[in-house]
């Protein structure tokens, strides 16, 4: 058996790998489903890794060294290359630099030497910036600050926090560790202390009491009668009342005295007869001081209490002569015997109001007695006095149950307070966590804010150095292409002058030539100049449609494509116009203002003002030398090239003028205008040769019929009339748009009419058959203008919506739109090749499609 070549490390490692590789190719192409090419068989797949992968059994390390070498060598071509590159682009951006600081150079020195107020304004706007961009960075400063000052606002109160919960929960265990037998004894203390002071109170109560019944007894007129006079004179119906069943009472309870009970001393009759409820006096009525809910019992057991304590007056003044107590059941004078009676004794609760009336009369204070007394028994006739506030002074026993009650409610607040504290701890946290995602989203903003603001910076050095160079660039190609248009202007007419002499050498060779004619001639040429000084002839006839056999190629729908977006002024563009001729583009604006552009470069030629309110039409004369601009100031101007003004202004109109065209002579001009009427004028006299009138409604647009004598208008109310001319009579009208009709167009051999109205719907006449063709949807948006291609077949209308409708005129179908204005599109025109189509739009932009 032959023995394999021995092997190096490195061919080893690709031999392992290589066939790693295979045999993972093998098993993918056996079990994967899906695979994008069927599987090789054995022999494709032996002979497709001959041709792909190189046998490393033949390679040595002189192999591998060389490849090495060989890819180091095109490593460093690379990098030659990359190197040469960047250092030619270093060099160009060194020359941009160097040219820049020499532009930059020059108009400094130029805004220092003519315009010093420039500078100076240059200045105060850079200083203004410099200002601006401190205030900036200041409030951003100032914002960082604040937001510092609540950062540590808050880190100060999770530490309060964290204090407030350890101190908490040291109370918790503390309570938790801490014995029964403790908290009992604690509690047994309070008890006994609260029960010292009990007993206290109640014998300053007693005393109290003891000696406000002296003073009471000593007072000439009794307390108690006057604080019932008082409360007589508020609630006197309701003591009336209650008097009467007081009176019942007292009616019921007198039969059950002993009889013997009258044989008492005449002093003791006389004190009864002192405190003797009579019906005879009228200033003094007893009344229920207590408005809460007594009972009768109540009230029998306050009227004994009333005698027990005059028996006892009555006991104390007879035991000087002769003790024998009257409510012991013995006798009271004379021998007499009286019934024994025995009187059962109990300690009543003391109210709260009782208790406070007998410490102020012990300590002496009658005033504050008065003032309580008045306040008290106020509160008790209004009801805002609760249970508890006028209560029994509390039992000794039973404030140690409330208190255990207490100790109880307590306890279970302090569970509810763990619970509490446990969700604090976690709510705490997650606030903990939000506090340094915060700070770090905060940190990141920072940054951010700091990149952006050295960004800003210095873009701001950027345009502030380019500013004044772009002005002054701008100035200078604006000169430039005024000088440039004025010496086409110049060279025109030194061509029309050569052309002129040409023709007087020619006129003097044939006069020369023919002796006999040129007597004739000068009558010819006076009578011509006498034509041209009166009105011109109007045209009898039609001309001949060069167009009417001839075929054209239809523009390509879906090929049409954006060559060229400029803004040209600065408001909205209203209308454009090709050069009959010339590769030249016209657009007027609602800044005042006409312009003509080169096309397709879109470079300024020439541009006029004159009008006092905005432009909405232009067109160009048949040959090419003037323009015609209609305006809201209800004239019409024609403007001259060669002479670079306004040659004529025809101003008839009431109302503002929409559009205007020209006759394919070029000796008359149609006008539509707000004023209902459509007007014929004569360019070589300046006036209005007929007045068409007949719509109702606003007159929107006008075009003349191809090398005819008719017009056509589009009107408000709806209609399209064509006019004859010569006679100024409506020839036809046309009826079907269910809206104002914008505009109108005529195809390039004549035979068919193009409408559009403000409900997005283009129809097609026949003006042969005086029918509608066909109706085309367009939109949900109003169209502003039509326009037929030279082959007549393809129509576009310009919307509100900010596209450009294409339709097959000859299938009658909404093919595509043309998407690209951001604001409603005004006009849209075919050049007279059929190669361009321009549009203007509200977004002050006109556009060059191809």
């Amino acid at each position: 058996m032959a023995r394999p070549p021995r092997m190096s490390l490195l061919q080893r490692f690709f031999y392992v790998t290589q066939t790693s590789l295979r045999r993972f190719d093998a098993w993918t192409e056996k079990h994967m489903i899906g695979l994008p090419n069927p599987p090789l068989t054995e022999e494709e797949r032996q002979g497709k890794a001959r041709e792909q992968c190189v046998d490393l059994w033949t390679l040595t390390l002189a192999d591998h060294v060389r490849f090495a070498r060989e890819a180091w060598a095109e490593y460093k071509d690379t990098l030659r290359e990359d190197y040469e590159f960047t250092e030619v682009v270093r060099g160009k951006v060194v020359d941009f630099k160097d040219t820049v600081e020499e532009q930059r150079a020059k108009v400094d020195e130029h805004l220092e030497s003519h315009h010093p107020e420039l500078k100076q304004h240059i200045n105060t706007w850079k200083s203004d910036i410099q200002q601006s961009v401190g205030d900036i960075q200041q409030s951003v400063d100032d914002t960082t600050e604040r937001v510092k000052v609540h950062v540590d606002e808050m880190k100060v109160q999770a530490k309060d926090i964290d204090v407030e919960r350890f101190h908490i929960t040291d109370a918790v265990n503390a309570l938790k560790n801490r014995p029964v037998v403790d908290v009992k004894r604690d509690v047994e203390e309070w008890a006994l202390d609260k029960l010292v002071v009990g007993r206290a109170t109640m014998s300053a109560f007693v005393e109290g009491y003891k000696a406000g019944k002296e003073e009471e007894l000593m007072r000439e007129t009794p307390l108690l009668k006057e604080l019932a006079e008082k409360a007589t004179d508020q609630h006197k119906d309701f003591l009336t009342a209650k008097r009467n069943e007081l009176l019942q009472k007292v009616a019921d309870f007198e039969p059950a005295a002993p009889t013997k009970q009258k044989s008492l001393a005449d002093d003791d009759l006389l004190k009864l007869e002192k405190m003797e409820l009579s019906d005879d006096e009228d200033d003094f009525q007893y009344t229920n001081v207590d408005v809460m809910d007594d009972d009768d019992d109540d009230d029998e057991a306050d009227f004994q209490t009333v005698l027990r304590n005059l028996n006892k007056e009555k006991d104390i003044s007879s035991t000087e002569k002769a003790p024998s107590p009257v409510f012991k059941g013995q006798s009271g004078s004379g021998g007499s015997n009286i019934p024994s009676r025995t009187i059962s004794t109990q300690v009543r609760p003391s109210v709260v109001d009782d208790f406070i009336r007998n410490f102020l009369i012990k300590i002496s204070m009658p005033r504050t007695l008065d003032v309580f007394n008045t306040e008290w028994y106020e509160l008790m006739a209004k009801g805002k006095l609760k249970e508890e506030d006028i209560g029994i002074v509390p039992d000794i026993y039973l404030r140690n149950q409330s208190l255990d009650d207490q100790v109880k409610a307590l306890r279970k607040q302090l569970d509810e307070t763990k619970k509490i504290t446990e969700k604090a701890k976690g709510t705490w946290d997650k606030f903990r966590h939000q506090r340094d995602v915060h700070k770090m989203h905060h940190q990141r903003v920072v940054q951010e804010k700091n990149s952006l603001m050295d960004k800003i910076k210095k873009l701001r050095k950027n345009i502030a150095a380019y500013e004044p160079l772009l002005s002054e660039l701008r100035t200078k190609y604006e000169v430039a292409m005024k000088e440039k248009m004025l010496m086409r202007l110049e060279r025109d007419r030194f061509m029309a002058k050569t052309d002129a002499l040409e023709a007087q050498v020619r006129a003097l060779e044939q006069k020369d030539s023919k002796g006999s004619t040129s007597k004739s001639s000068p009558a010819k040429s006076s009578g011509l100049k006498k034509i041209k000084k009166g009105d011109t002839k109007l045209p009898t006839e039609n001309a001949p449609n060069p167009n009417a056999d001839k075929t054209f190629d239809p523009v390509q729908i879906k090929r049409v494509e954006l060559v060229k977006v400029f803004q040209g002024h600065q408001n909205s563009i209203a209308a454009v116009a090709f050069h009959p001729k010339n590769p030249v583009l016209a657009t007027v604006s609602d800044d005042e203002t006409w312009k003509l552009w080169s096309i397709p470069t879109c470079e300024l030629i020439m541009s006029g003002e004159g009008h006092r309110d905005w432009i909405a039409g232009i067109e160009f004369h048949p040959r090419g030398t003037h323009i015609a601009t209609s305006s809201g100031d209800n004239t019409i101007k024609i403007w001259d090239f060669v002479s670079a003004s306004c040659t004529l202004t025809l101003q008839d109109h009431a109302h503002p003028v929409w559009e205007s065209a020209f006759h394919h002579d070029g000796d008359f001009l149609a006008s539509a205008s707000m004023d209902h009427t459509c007007k014929l004028w004569d360019l070589n006299t300046g006036k209005c040769r007929k007045t068409f009138r007949g719509h109702v409604d606003s007159v929107n647009s006008v075009c003349f019929q191809p090398y005819t004598v008719n017009i056509c208008t589009g009107s408000g109310d709806k209609t399209i009339s064509i006019w004859d001319i010569r006679s100024g009579l409506c020839v036809q009208t046309f009826y079907g748009h269910q809206n104002t009709c914008n505009s109108v167009a005529f195809s390039t051999a004549g035979d068919t009419i193009a409408s559009c109205d403000a409900d997005g719907f283009i129809k097609l006449w026949d003006v042969r058959m005086v029918a509608e063709r066909a109706t085309i949807d367009g939109g949900q948006q109003p169209l502003n203008s039509v326009a037929f291609d030279k082959s007549g077949q393809v129509v576009v209308a310009a919307s509100d919506d900010g596209m450009i409708k294409m339709c097959n005129a000859r299938t009658f179908e909404y093919v595509s739109d043309l998407k690209g204005h951001d604001g409603p599109v005004q006009s849209v025109k075919f050049d007279p090749v059929g190669r361009y189509i321009a549009s203007a739009s509200s977004d002050c932009t006109f556009r060059l499609w191809t």
